[in-house]
Formats: C-alpha cells, sequence, structure tokens
C-alpha cells in the first residue's frame, strides 16, 4: 500500500470517528473550547500523551485502548482544536 493510500485511510477512519462520537457527545468540544480556550485542548491532549507514555512503557497490562486508538483521538483532539482556531477568525 503506498503512503497516499495509508494516509487517506488514517483520515478516513479519523472522520468515521470525529462523526461518532459527535453524534453521541454533541458539539461538547466545541462549547467547552468557547468557554475554556486552549486550555481545555491541551488538557484533552496532553491526556492523551500520557495515555501514550505509559502505553509506550507496558502495552500488554493497559486494557481498553491501543496505541492506535489513542494517537487515533490526540489527532482528532488536534483537528478539533485547529478547528476551533478557524471559527475565531
Amino acid at each position: 500500500m503506498k503512503d497516499i493510500e495509508i494516509f487517506k485511510s488514517i483520515t478516513s477512519k479519523l472522520l468515521d470517528t470525529f462523526q461518532t462520537k459527535n453524534h453521541d457527545y454533541g458539539n461538547s468540544f466545541s462549547e467547552l473550547f468557547k468557554d475554556c480556550g486552549m486550555t481545555y485542548a491541551y488538557g484533552h491532549m496532553a491526556e492523551k500523551l500520557s495515555r501514550i507514555k505509559s502505553l509506550m512503557k507496558d502495552e500488554a497490562k493497559v486494557k481498553g485502548e491501543s496505541m492506535k486508538d489513542s494517537l487515533y483521538d490526540l489527532a482528532n483532539y488536534a483537528i478539533l482544536t485547529i478547528m476551533e482556531l478557524e471559527k475565531e477568525k
């Protein structure tokens, strides 16, 4: 598989995850970003980075969320943050 195909597959999964979670949670990220700003976004991304760090140490003992799941979440939080910054323009 070529890199461009892998990239498209990953971004497609990011979109699917966004749509599913947005359906379940509504626009909670956007609403809380308006209230708390970058602190809110940073908190979510820092939490995911901490989770990734934990998984790097011993993935086998951590249940429920794989390294890839955490990376997908981190990527989506970054995109959601960019979206909010774009809205502020």
